[in-house]
């Protein structure tokens, strides 16, 4: 989605007055603020994502960080949940492989967690992907956001 002549000047103007946000209460308990633009320019930058990559190890934090990418980013971007498994090296022949076994229970864990997502945010219906993937973390965080276009990673 390319960012609109409006929204790039937007983001032309708001580059050169960069300022923090000033919230102030009076004693009769009204409110005064005014809008930073550090706010209008991660507003802006923010409706051109559309890809957010999410990895996932499973662990209270790994779903919180899911909950929270979503409250930020809404409803209009796409989310992946990518989860990364080692395959232990082994000299032996097996009957059963251990690699399909460890990509079978990180996609079962996947779709549990995309469901999870679908409950507690049903308008992501169709938004959220998953990806299982052999290797270390950090090679297949690196790895997606090369090959598919992510726009942010919320961990």
């Amino acid at each position: 989605m390319q960012p609109s002549q409006e929204n790039r000047l937007l983001d032309d103007k708001v580059s050169e007055n960069r300022s923090l946000t000033n919230v102030s209460f009076s004693g009769d308990g009204t409110q005064s603020e005014q809008i930073s633009s550090d706010f209008l320019w991660f507003s802006t930058c923010h409706t051109y994502m559309q890809n957010i990559l999410i990895p996932t190890d499973f662990s209270l934090n790994a779903l919180k960080a899911a909950e929270f990418a979503v409250t930020q980013f809404g409803f209009d971007v796409n989310y992946v949940l990518i989860n990364s498994y080692e395959v232990p090296h082994s000299g032996t022949t097996m009957l059963i492989s251990i690699a399909d076994i460890l990509n079978k229970d990180s996609v079962q864990l996947l779709e549990e967690e995309q469901d999870r997502l679908l409950t507690l945010f049903p308008d992501l219906e169709g938004k959220i992907t998953i990806k299982s993937v052999s290797g270390m973390p950090h090679g297949a965080i690196k790895k997606m956001v090369d090959s598919e276009k992510v726009d942010t990673v919320v961990m």
